[in-house]
């Protein structure tokens, strides 16, 4: 575990990397910083849209950690393809979410596994949605002209027997209303 900055600097491998990534920002190329372990997400959330709430202190250094060699590795080699990733999708990811489509729809369109779509949504800061709206296909004019054609012509028969039907339930209620007020007069 690294305790101050001067033992990081003299660390050559550090040292390298951050020359790496100075190219790589001399370069032009857009840096998204993605959040490390134990850190915020974008505004605050993580990707269901719930508030995150860090660890405390000394805690965080130690969460979703791998031995020091092996995670090196795996932070360089993920780094870079994370980066390539957000840069490839950004567009569309931002697209589709204008277009208010949820996280599993994005990933079957774009072919990408669901972690994938929500690490890069919150790289670039945004949250998507878990499922997908519902939407209600609208009738046609043609389909409402057939629905009206059906209904049979309310005449004072039908009206009489809704009422009937109307009291009848009213009066199930109240026995039923009834019921419970005994029950429990009986019980106190």
């Amino acid at each position: 575990m690294y305790l101050t900055a001067d033992i990081q600097a003299r660390d050559p491998e550090r040292a390298r990397l951050a020359a790496a990534f100075e190219e790589f920002v001399a370069a032009g190329k857009t840096v998204h910083r993605l959040p490390g372990p134990g850190e915020q997400r974008a505004a605050g959330v993580n990707h269901h849209g719930a508030p995150v709430f860090l660890p405390l202190r000394e805690q965080n250094q130690h969460i979703h950690r791998q031995p020091r060699g092996r995670q090196k590795a795996i932070d360089m080699v993920s780094w870079e393809n994370r980066q390539e990733l957000i840069e490839r999708y950004r567009e569309r990811i931002l697209e589709a979410h204008a277009q208010g489509m949820s996280e599993a729809t994005i990933s079957t369109a774009q072919r990408l596994t669901r972690a994938q779509v929500r690490m890069i949504a919150s790289a670039i800061g945004v949250t998507l949605r878990q499922r997908a709206k519902r939407k209600k296909a609208e009738p046609t004019i043609a389909q409402l002209a057939d629905q009206v054609e059906a209904r049979p012509p309310r005449d004072q028969q039908d009206t009489a027997r809704e009422l009937a039907r109307i009291r009848k339930e009213t009066a199930a209620a109240m026995q039923a209303l009834e019921r419970l007020e005994n029950r429990s007069r009986r019980k106190a």
